[in-house]
């Protein structure tokens, strides 16, 4: 299983205490869970998110729209991207590279 840092300047960006309690467990997660590839773009079902967070599955597509610029969902393929991702977890060239 992959090790990744954590950005504990998180927490105070604007966009994500502009968030609800449900948004930020949302983008945590998705730059934390097991699925997640080093690029950020990765495929995961509604229903795995809903299962693995425990936030209520009819509510997953209107809480990733909501982290919209930072994540974009593609629904039809069930694929996520982090835009920030790689720029937050990418402490030497080398990481880039392996993305």
């Amino acid at each position: 299983m992959p090790e990744r840092g954590f950005d504990t300047g998180f927490w105070s960006k604007p966009f994500i205490q502009n968030l609800p309690a449900q948004g930020k467990l949302l983008s945590a997660y998705l730059k934390t869970n097991v699925h997640c590839n080093q690029a950020g773009v990765y495929t995961i079902t509604p229903s795995t998110i809903a299962f693995e967070t425990g936030l209520p599955l009819a509510e997953i597509p209107s809480l990733l729209k909501s982290l919209e610029p930072e994540v974009v969902w593609y629904p039809e393929e069930n694929i996520v991207w982090v835009k920030p991702f790689l720029e937050e977890q990418a402490r030497s060239s080398k990481f880039i590279a392996s993305a």
